[in-house]
C-alpha cells in the first residue's frame, strides 16, 4: 500500500469541504462536519494511507446522516461518459482495439468529480486532454502473453469512467475471456457500485461482483472471502485508478494499474507527467520506484 503525504490531507479535507456543499448542508452543520474532520486529519499518523484516512472522514460523514452524497454527481457524470463513448466510438481504431480501449478507460479516469476542479466541462475538457497523450504501457506485451488464461479481474473505480471500461471488458471477450468486474460495497466519494455498474452497461460484457471493500479503493485483506478467492483464481487483474493503486500497490505482480496519473506523489511515483495515461504491471512499477 502508499502512504498519504501531506498534501493528501489538504486534498482530503477540501474534498470534505465540496461534500457539504453537494448534500447542502447548512452553515451550522457545516462547520460542525468540518470540524470533526479536522479532528480526524489531526489524529492521522505517518504512514495511514489516501484511503483508510478517507474511509474514516466518511464514518464521521454517515454519522452526519449522509451515506451517498455524490449519488446525483455520478449520474451526471455517467451521461457525460455516455456521449463521449458515443463520439469515441465513430473513429475506435480496431488495429489494435485492446491497446485502444485501454488507453480510453485510462483517460476516463479523469473524469472524477471527487477532483478539486471539476465541473462537466472542466472534466471532458481535461479528459480529450488525456486521449491526445500516448499511453504509457511499457509492459503491455507481456499482458497479452499472460491473458492465456481464461478469467480477468477488473477492478472498477469512478461511477462515470465505468461506462468507458466496457471496451476493455469487450475487447476482452472477443478473446473468449470471462470478465469479472468488481464494485465497492458501499457507496464512497464518487466510486461505482452495483447499481452504477448495471446503468453504465457493464453487465453487457462481465458478472459484477461485490468486493467487499467500503473505501475509495481496495484492501485486499479487508475485502471479502469469496473475492480474495476470486482475485487469487484469475490469472489477471486489471486494477483502475489511484485508490486501487494506493490499495494493491506491491501486493502482487498479476496486477497490471490502468489509470490518469492526476496528483504529484502519483505522477513521481509512476516516472510520467500528471494527467498522463497509464497501463503498467505491478512488477515493473516496483523494481522502477526511487
Amino acid at each position: 500500500m502508499i502512504s498519504a503525504t501531506s498534501r493528501c490531507l489538504d486534498c482530503i479535507f477540501n474534498q470534505a469541504y465540496r461534500i457539504t456543499r453537494n448534500v447542502g448542508m447548512d452553515e451550522e452543520e457545516s462547520w460542525r462536519f468540518l470540524i470533526e474532520t479536522m479532528d480526524v486529519l489531526s489524529r492521522t499518523r505517518r504512514g495511514d494511507t489516501p484511503i483508510h484516512i478517507t474511509r474514516r472522514v466518511y464514518d464521521v460523514l454517515e454519522r452526519f446522516g449522509y451515506s451517498d452524497p455524490f449519488r446525483e454527481i455520478k449520474r451526471h457524470s455517467i451521461e457525460l461518459a455516455r456521449e463521449l463513448l458515443s463520439d469515441i466510438e465513430k473513429d475506435f481504431d480496431m488495429d489494435d482495439g485492446l491497446f485502444e480501449a485501454l488507453k480510453i478507460s485510462a483517460a476516463g479516469n479523469a473524469l472524477d468529480f471527487g477532483l478539486k476542479d471539476a465541473s462537466i466541462d472542466i472534466l471532458r475538457d481535461r479528459f480529450l486532454q488525456v486521449m491526445r497523450k500516448t499511453l504509457y504501457a511499457p509492459d503491455y506485451e507481456e499482458f497479452l502473453r499472460m491473458l492465456d488464461g481464461d478469467e480477468v479481474l477488473f477492478i472498477g473505480d469512478n461511477a462515470g469512467e465505468s461506462v468507458l471500461d466496457t471496451l476493455v471488458l469487450r475487447e476482452l471477450i472477443k478473446q473468449g475471456i470471462r470478465v469479472y468486474y468488481a464494485v465497492r460495497h458501499v457507496p464512497v466519494i464518487n466510486d461505482v457500485i452495483y447499481e452504477d455498474a448495471v446503468e453504465s452497461g457493464v453487465d453487457e460484457y462481465a458478472e459484477i461482483v461485490d468486493s467487499g471493500s467500503e473505501y475509495p479503493g481496495l484492501v485486499l485483506e479487508e475485502t471479502s472471502r469469496e473475492f480474495q478467492e476470486l482475485f487469487r483464481r484469475c490469472s489477471v487483474v486489471i486494477s483502475k485508478g489511484q485508490g486501487n493503486l494506493e490499495g494493491l500497490y506491491g501486493v502482487s505482480d498479476k496486477v497490471f494499474f490502468l489509470l490518469t496519473a492526476k496528483c504529484p506523489h502519483i505522477a513521481k511515483l509512476l516516472k510520467v507527467s500528471e494527467f498522463s495515461p497509464v497501463f503498467v504491471r505491478n512488477r515493473l512499477l516496483s523494481n522502477t520506484e526511487s
